[in-house]
């Protein structure tokens, strides 16, 4: 593949034998419930995704 990069299998129904997407999901999880939703108008759901977005690849800290 292009890079070097293997497509990686896990078995159906268990996701957390994918380590990557199983930290992302944790992370993305603590985030999402500091927000106070109540307090946000509809339309600003996007902008929450894309500030995590934003934060997720290129501010926090990194393991590699």
């Amino acid at each position: 593949m292009l890079l070097g990069s293997q497509h990686q299998k896990s078995d159906v129904g268990c996701s957390w034998q994918n380590g990557r997407i199983e930290q992302f999901f944790g992370t993305f999880k603590e985030k999402f419930k500091q927000v106070v939703w109540s307090k946000l108008c509809p339309n600003s759901l996007q902008k929450e995704l894309d500030t995590f977005h934003i934060w997720y690849n290129h501010v926090r800290v990194h393991l590699n």
